[in-house]
């Protein structure tokens, strides 16, 4: 099924990585990114190893062979698996710092417990029998300074590779783009039919910019809507109109029209 994408009369593979953040998060995190890859164009996702929902998405993830799944680093939500070994990853109470307090530079983490921490996670994932097919972290924490070298430690550890966050500089670097980070999507003052056509031709004018590129990885966070969810993450509701936009026969018709061809990691 592999699609031609024709352009200036040079003959270019297009391929897409369509990837959902946050896989464990909570029971309609993983309902809301099932749906987005059975009745959608989502191709892959990346597993949180410490949240509360993480064995309902292995349990869901067996049922779903064709999606590829990575591994979601957890720095800055929930509690460490490693507990209070890991005594510089966390706070008074046990939990996680949050991005904000890495944002203010008032975290002084321990490189070798994260190096620890990551790699439990890691290794939990494949104790459950997920086979990884790469690496990204919540919140992109990966890439401040002292994270991105243990994920580089731990990327050759277990030869899995890393998302790129930012703008390819060469062909045969993975580009990286939010797919839904855009108002018409986030705002949910407005009914989705009434903005559908806009969020399309806000999607559409995002591939486009970015269409020259052999791979890209599109990032989004579709799910459903529980009480873990709403009362655990500011980014919540909005979440419901990205699975809408994921199953919906207009992205279908997007992918078809500029010839893209769908993976994920384990086959781009």
């Amino acid at each position: 099924m592999l699609k031609i994408y024709q352009r200036k009369g040079e003959t270019e593979i297009k391929r897409l990585i369509i990837n959902a953040d946050d896989f464990g998060y909570s029971h309609a995190v993983n309902l809301g990114i099932a749906e987005s890859h059975i009745n959608g164009v989502l191709t892959s996702t990346t597993l949180m190893a410490n949240m509360p929902g993480t064995k309902h998405a292995v349990e869901l993830s067996k049922k779903m062979p064709d999606l590829g799944i990575g591994v979601h680093l957890t720095l800055t939500c929930g509690k460490p698996i490693l507990g209070n070994s890991v005594s510089s990853l966390i706070k008074e109470d046990g939990y996680f710092y949050k991005l904000s307090d890495f944002e203010k530079g008032i975290v002084n983490i321990n490189k070798n417990e994260l190096y620890s921490e990551w790699k439990a996670q890691i290794d939990r994932l494949y104790s459950y029998g997920i086979k990884l097919s790469h690496i990204d972290s919540h919140h992109h924490i990966h890439t401040f300074e002292e994270p991105s070298k243990v994920v580089e430690m731990l990327s050759k550890e277990y030869n899995l590779p890393v998302r790129n966050c930012n703008k390819a500089t060469k062909n045969s670097e993975i580009n990286f783009l939010d797919l839904c980070n855009y108002d018409p999507i986030r705002d949910m003052t407005t009914k989705y039919m009434s903005v559908r056509e806009l969020c399309f031709k806000v999607i559409e004018s995002n591939i486009l910019k970015n269409i020259e590129f052999e791979k890209s990885e599109a990032m989004c966070h579709p799910a459903f809507l529980d009480s873990p969810l709403l009362e655990g993450s500011s980014f919540n509701i909005a979440r419901i109109r990205e699975v809408d936009i994921l199953c919906d026969s207009y992205m279908k018709e997007l992918i078809d029209k500029y010839d893209i061809e769908l993976c994920n990691y384990n086959n781009i």
